[in-house]
């Protein structure tokens, strides 16, 4: 199993709670395996894919129905919140990309 994380987690475990977490809800529901795959996950587009931005991360642990016990409501919902947040601010900020976007657009107009 690789797991790589490159934004900070609130603990060093977290990441990996969340894995046995997982493990542990498959085999508790009696979740079938997949069919083993053989070649380059990476490159084959036909796959499931991860969600590539933080806003599509929130709106895919929104839709997410797999939360194993009760008590964990409390931290997804604690996650929700806190990338919320996170969204908010990030929106809330102009950068130089965006900047560059608006003048062009003014430009045009």
């Amino acid at each position: 199993m690789e797991t790589a994380f490159r934004a900070p987690t609130p603990t060093r475990t977290s990441p990996s709670a969340a894995t046995i977490a997982a493990g542990l809800h498959g085999v508790t529901s009696r979740l079938k395996a997949p069919k083993l795959y053989e070649g380059n996950a990476y490159e084959d587009t036909t796959l499931p894919q991860v969600p590539k931005t933080l806003r599509e991360a929130i709106a895919e642990l929104e839709r997410s129905r797999s939360r194993a016990r009760p008590s964990s409501d409390r931290v997804v919902d604690h996650y929700l919140h806190t990338a919320r947040l996170e969204q908010q601010a990030f929106d809330q900020v102009v950068t130089d990309l965006g900047a560059g976007a608006l003048l062009r657009e003014d430009l045009t107009t």
